[in-house]
């Protein structure tokens, strides 16, 4: 991805609309091998990947496949398997990172 002149690469959101107690069902997102390039982030803020997790319900889990990123070079996380630092993601809420395998629908 290259030149987003306003906003980030990838941004997964699990936002969980439903009723109180309802199941909003899981995210799963497998984000690796991709290559950016002049991404100016959230406001100019220089993120390029954003995961939000906003539930109401502890029913509504957003998993993620790669590892939770560190400043550690590790080519299974999040971080290292896109070619970005963590300074470059942004984290809300409690996604379950090295969640394995998403499953296909």
């Amino acid at each position: 991805m290259n030149n987003i002149d306003s906003g980030r690469g990838v941004l997964v959101q699990q936002i969980d609309h439903t009723t109180p107690g309802l199941n909003a069902g899981t995210v799963c997102a497998d984000i690796s091998g991709n290559t950016f390039t002049n991404i100016a982030g959230q406001v100019g803020d220089g993120t390029i990947i954003r995961i939000r997790e906003a539930s109401n319900n502890a029913s509504g889990p957003l998993n993620v496949r790669q590892l939770t990123p560190t400043a550690a070079v590790n080519a299974n996380e999040l971080d290292d398997a896109n070619g970005v630092t963590v300074a470059q993601i942004s984290l809300s809420g409690a996604p379950t990172f090295n969640a394995g395998a998403c499953l296909l629908p």
